[in-house]
């Protein structure tokens, strides 16, 4: 935990973002083809206009699309709320113990913090699933298998697996392949306009191991 002193009039009061154009928007335009804030940005238009989506949605102002294989590909039918065949959706924030797989060579750290897969109370009781057990989780592209941990702090329906990029690395020389990736359980899906990829949830099934 870190503390700065503040006071009225130190060098912080002043720093107010883009305040040049702020205070003169004509002398001090922002670098775009208006020379203002866009949230209609015809740049983007004409970029998405010559490429095509996997899920047919392309628009050159903020809208919400649904995440391929994401929360809604976990219902095969989305108005009725039917689950599908891959009924929960896996989630990977960060997490204590590392960053990434960043400090994952750290032994004490791995003795301090496991890495688990944490399902909510209710989908735990309903699978006979107990905190510690091993599960298996499968999405349209992996399967693996990892210890559980049973909370109160998830809802329904959500599995939370902590970020672990990088887990296959040869350089983590002690940690290596030690617990999940979620990243091979994802499809790759890039946006062909700026080249991003979905890299933060998938829909999965889990099932308790019995041998």
């Amino acid at each position: 935990m870190f503390s700065v002193p503040r006071s009225k009039d130190d060098a912080y009061a002043a720093c107010i973002g883009y305040a040049a154009f702020i205070e003169d928007p004509v002398a001090n335009p922002r670098p775009t083809a208006s020379g203002k804030f866009e949230i209609y940005s015809p740049t983007v238009r004409d970029m998405f206009a010559s490429t095509t989506r996997e899920n047919g949605v392309a628009s050159a102002t903020p809208v919400w699309q649904p995440i391929l294989d994401g929360y809604e590909g976990s219902f095969s039918n989305w108005e009725t709320k039917e689950k599908g065949q891959y009924p929960y959706v896996v989630y990977n924030p960060h997490y204590l113990r590392r960053s990434h797989s960043t400090f994952d060579n750290v032994g004490w750290l791995r003795n301090a913090w496991a890495h688990p897969v944490y399902i909510s109370a209710q989908d735990a009781r309903q699978k006979g699933i107990a905190d510690g057990d091993t599960v298996e989780l499968s999405s349209s592209e992996a399967s693996g298998r990892v210890a559980v941990k049973v909370t109160e702090r998830l809802k329904p329906g959500v599995l939370f697996l902590p970020t672990h990029y990088g887990s296959t690395s040869p350089y983590l020389t002690r940690a290596q392949g030690f617990g999940l990736n979620m990243m091979d359980f994802i499809p790759l899906h890039l946006e062909p306009a700026v080249g991003s990829t979905m890299s933060q949830e998938v829909a999965v099934t889990v099932r308790k191991v019995e041998d």
